[in-house]
């Protein structure tokens, strides 16, 4: 979704005759026009300011500049965020079970993050100091998740240059999250970030599962009583019901559509293969590959499939609600249909959040991270090879989907593999502990 599909809806208000060209320009239930109506009828206006106001190419300098400002909102989420996270994880305990933990268990790069204690005073046993081996300390993974994403080529192009609305689905999402996770957050306020969240990218619907378990535990010192916790929990779900149904409605009555023509250019917008252009994913090619007769199957398999990992990860990792949300934006980065690289900037800052995590990992994600530039760099040239001097074909970029896709998916599986490891020594510390001081 760029500024050039909301300039393509611009050219279709000024074209047609209709007065509902909206009606006009999503007709039928496959338009390809990518850009949500709501999205459109708020950014049309600011559009047609800027092209009465500033001459040719320059119109889209202020845009990339709004952008950016986003971009510099979602960096400043991601740290305010991030804090909370690192405050929850040192009054819980955790902090003092690790401290307790046998050294077989512990983790194997627990010195290159200082997550003990010996760590960067250097009065372990077998060394004097290890300060220096340091490369992220806990307390400054904030500010680390924040950089990792705003300081960074990819958001710079991808807001700046390429004007890509991406990020104002991220800034709703963060800052749904955000209030879940703040002393007395605003549930509405919350409930509504997330309703548009979900108007835009249909799979944020998940993460309502990590902020009711922020509400649940009550991060902020336990001040959310069980009752306050349940009723707060309710008021999340059902007052993102009423805004969910706020925004459908207020589409169907601009559209002037049936109700399943609304759910196609709305929340089925990423279920049908309509970008059949190729990315870095990989429905585009089994679009152009799959016969017609199979075609609605092949999008129901498919494009289903990130929902299927959201009740095993939730069962297993509910203790680690940031893991949560880093595990389901992972998932939907490797299955949605228009994949980008700022999907994965945004999934590696989630994950600088847990470095507990992040310690347990094995030398297979360092090596993943920086394969995963060989790809996108040949894609670029593949893409050219193809479809602007015609030398190419699809397979040659199709190697390089699977490639990207692969390496993506290895950090995923060793993140969530590193969580689990973290919560089985923390299981049998405690249980270790427990059984010591029933001993006693």
């Amino acid at each position: 979704d760029t500024l050039l599909h909301v300039q393509e809806g611009y050219a279709i208000q000024k074209l047609t005759s209709s007065h509902n060209y909206l009606q006009d320009a999503y007709q039928g239930s496959r338009t390809g026009f990518e850009t949500p109506p709501l999205m459109f009828m708020l950014l049309s206006p600011l559009l047609q300011l800027l092209h009465n106001n500033v001459a040719g190419d320059y119109s889209k300098l202020p845009w990339g500049c709004i952008l950016l400002v986003l971009d510099l909102l979602i960096g400043v989420l991601l740290e305010k965020i991030a804090l909370l996270v690192l405050v929850e994880e040192t009054k819980s305990d955790e902090t003092t079970l690790q401290t307790k933990m046998d050294k077989s268990i512990r983790p194997p790069r627990s010195k290159l993050f200082g997550i003990f204690e010996s760590d960067t005073n250097g009065d372990d046993d077998n060394s004097t100091s290890v300060t220096n081996y340091q490369i992220i300390r806990m307390v400054d993974a904030p500010l680390l998740a924040a950089h990792l994403y705003y300081a960074n080529p990819i958001t710079f192009f991808a807001s700046g240059v390429f004007h890509s609305n991406q990020n104002i689905w991220y800034l709703c999402l963060l800052w749904a999250v955000y209030e879940t996770c703040r002393k007395n957050g605003s549930v509405p306020l919350a409930s509504l970030s997330l309703a548009f969240a979900t108007y835009g990218d249909v799979f944020s619907i998940a993460f309502l599962i990590p902020m009711a378990i922020w509400i649940s535990k009550g991060t902020d010192n336990g001040s959310n009583k069980s009752g306050t916790s349940h009723s707060r929990i309710v008021a999340l779900l059902s007052f993102f019901a009423i805004w969910s149904f706020c925004l459908f409605g207020l589409t169907s009555l601009l559209l002037g559509q049936p109700w399943k023509s609304v759910m196609d250019v709305t929340y089925l917008r990423s279920f049908g293969w309509n970008y059949e252009s190729p990315n870095l994913g990989l429905q585009w090619y089994l679009a152009i590959q799959s016969f017609d007769r199979f075609r609605q199957y092949s999008v129901i398999m498919i494009s289903g499939l990130p929902f299927l990992i959201i009740a095993p990860l939730t069962i297993r990792l509910h203790k680690y609600p940031i893991v949560l949300v880093t595990s389901f934006w992972f998932g939907w980065t490797l299955n949605r249909d228009v994949p980008t690289l700022n999907d994965l900037t945004l999934a590696l800052s989630f994950m600088v959040m847990s470095t507990r995590s992040l310690a347990r990992m094995g030398p297979v994600s360092a090596i993943s991270l920086c394969a995963i530039t060989v790809p996108v760099s040949l894609y670029v040239m593949d893409y050219w090879l193809w479809l602007e001097t015609g030398t190419g074909n699809a397979n040659f970029i199709f190697f390089q989907c699977l490639a990207y896709n692969v390496f993506a998916a290895m950090l995923h599986l060793d993140f969530v593999s590193a969580t689990l490891k973290r919560d089985k020594a923390l299981r049998l510390t405690r249980g270790e502990y427990m059984s010591k001081g029933q001993a006693t």
